[in-house]
């Protein structure tokens, strides 16, 4: 299925501070915990963090169930177009505990090499292996073509590899600029995952309502009412991130 890359879907992930350097130690303190109780805190959270926060049935949370789960025998697609260095998720992975299970990266094409997207790849196979510990995480990147965004070659090689059982994208565009044609595409994705048996979840982006506005350069809507074009089909499960409301002070 050939996509023009009139509608090349983008990075959902802002990056924030990520840490202090101490000059008089030559090291760098990673920010935990930044901002204030008038602008807001960005909070990092390890695997431990995320899954006694989402009560994943895993041995990390706080609160176990009887019954955990380590994601043996599955296997997680995260798709993407930057390549990694699997060596920082190898450092990740023995930082938090987490059995030594390398990541594996399946290249189409062209190799994208590590570009502005890769901290996207990092975060999705950093977590999706500190969730599930013991999953199979396969990575799943390709280069632009002058016909396909690398992204979708990508999703269709792993479509056609038929070896994840959830396959994760964190990328989105606007709705209203993918046009019939581009909504229709991606539909047919998701659609041809549904009965091979792929899980399919996609991120709903920070942007709430507004998914047509730019998150990096505007701080006012717009746009209208937007949502995630990527993550809008009957084939997909959306999926959203929280907020910490909880550090506000209150007068």
């Amino acid at each position: 299925m050939p996509r023009s890359t009139a509608f090349a879907p983008k990075r959902i992930f802002i990056r924030g501070p990520s840490g202090f350097y101490n000059a008089k130690g030559h090291t760098i303190t990673p920010s935990y915990t930044t901002g204030d109780a008038t602008n807001g805190y960005y909070i990092y959270l390890g695997p431990a963090d995320a899954a006694t926060i989402y009560d994943t049935p895993t041995t990390l949370n706080a609160t176990p169930p009887a019954t955990t789960y380590t994601g043996t025998g599955a296997t997680i697609g995260i798709a993407g177009d930057s390549n990694i260095d699997i060596t920082q998720n190898a450092n990740y992975r023995s930082t938090f505990g987490l059995p030594a299970d390398p990541v594996t990266v399946v290249v189409d094409g062209t190799d994208p090499g590590e570009n502005g997207d890769a901290v996207e790849a990092y975060l999705d196979t950093e977590v999706s292996g500190g969730i599930a510990p013991s999953a199979n995480v396969i990575l799943y990147t390709a280069a632009n073509t002058d016909l396909d965004a690398g992204l979708f070659l990508a999703i269709l090689r792993a479509l056609d590899d038929n070896q994840a059982d959830t396959l994760n994208v964190s990328f989105g565009g606007c709705e209203a600029a993918q046009g019939s044609s581009g909504n229709q595409y991606i539909q047919n994705l998701w659609e041809q995952a549904a009965p091979q048996g792929i899980s399919v979840t996609v991120s709903t982006g920070d942007s709430g309502s507004a998914g047509c506005d730019n998150p990096d350069r505007e701080n006012v809507s717009s746009q209208g009412l937007a949502v995630n074009g990527l993550g809008s089909t009957p084939y997909n499960i959306a999926v959203g991130g929280t907020d910490f409301d909880a550090l506000y002070s209150c007068s």
